[in-house]
Parts: C-alpha cells; sequence; structure tokens
C-alpha cells in the first residue's frame, strides 16, 4: 500500500495547477458556509498554505482557526486565526507556540489540503499523518472539506488504509461537490 502510494504521491507532484485561483476558491467556501450557517457558533479551521497548495489566506469568516503541528506528538493543535505567527521546523508558518489552543469541541468545519483526493473523499497527503491523526481526533459531525487544486488532482480512487479519513466534501476548481453527508 505505501509504495502505491508513494507512486501516486510522486505523480501528483508533478501535475500543475493554477496558484491564483485562491480568490474563487474563498468565494466558494465563503457562499458554502453561508448559505449552511457554519461558523456563526463553531470554528472554521483552515491551512496556512504552502508554495504548492491552493491558498485561503483570502477567506472571510467570523471565527477562523489554524492548526500547528506538534512533531513530537505527530499531532496537530487548533488556534484563532489572530494568533502571532511563526515558522515550524519546515519553515511553514503556523500559529506560534503558546498561542491560545481551541478545543476540538468548539470545531465545526475543518478545511485540508492534500495531494490528491479520489471521487469517494479519499485524501492522499504527504505521507507524514499528521492530518489523519488530527482528522481521527475531531468529534464526530465536524465536516471534512477537502480543496483539490484542479480537476486533474481528483481520481477514480485512492488507495485507503486504516487510519484514514474520508472527506465529506471536496472543493475543486468551480464546484464543491458533496460526498459523505
Amino acid at each position: 500500500m505505501d509504495f502505491e502510494k508513494t507512486e501516486l504521491r510522486t505523480w501528483a507532484k508533478a501535475l500543475n495547477f493554477d496558484p491564483t485561483l485562491s480568490d474563487p476558491y474563498c468565494a466558494y467556501l465563503e457562499a458554502f458556509f453561508t448559505a449552511n450557517q457554519y461558523g456563526l457558533d463553531g470554528w472554521i479551521i483552515s491551512y496556512l498554505s504552502k508554495s504548492d497548495e491552493i491558498s485561503l489566506d483570502p477567506l472571510s469568516v467570523s471565527k477562523l482557526g489554524y492548526t500547528r503541528t506538534v512533531f513530537e506528538s505527530n499531532s496537530m493543535t487548533i488556534h484563532p486565526g489572530d494568533s502571532k505567527m511563526s515558522l515550524n521546523k519546515f519553515g511553514i508558518v503556523e500559529p506560534a507556540e503558546g498561542s491560545v489552543v481551541i478545543p476540538a469541541s468548539e470545531v465545526e468545519v475543518v478545511i485540508v489540503p492534500g495531494l490528491l483526493f479520489g471521487s469517494g473523499g479519499e485524501r492522499l497527503g504527504r505521507g507524514k499523518g499528521f492530518y489523519d491523526h488530527f482528522l481521527a481526533a475531531v468529534p464526530n459531525g465536524v465536516v471534512k472539506i477537502g480543496v483539490v487544486k484542479s480537476a486533474a488532482h481528483l481520481v477514480s480512487g485512492i488507495p485507503m488504509e486504516s487510519h484514514d479519513v474520508l472527506m465529506d466534501y471536496l472543493v475543486v476548481e468551480n464546484q464543491i461537490i458533496q460526498i459523505n453527508i
């Protein structure tokens, strides 16, 4: 299984995508949140993008939070979007150590990046397992949205392992696709 995923990661990294699609992706997500009344009571958790991911920096919601990687435990913590930011050991911007932590019980939506997504909601990440552990720890009922970089990054299926968590929705180019709700 790892060999298949390794080959898929190599293939996915070679695919092109348009990084200027941030604004349309954010507009689709904001309209989706408004229509479903997400973010009124609970937090919407997003990611701070790397150069090979769709940036959601323009996303404008009132209760926006971000994840921070805890390398020692292969996990992530959740912090308000207005937290002080710092660079982690991989040079990725994230909330600084010591930032206020948001309890997982207050999260309503989690938005995650991926190298590839399957049409059944499968997600292929970078292979370190941080999002797998994080998603497994969020309460049942939290909506999970995968950000697909382009139609080419949405494939018919991705090998799944017992720790993999399916997405409920996928946002790709000009649409949000409901998968598991």
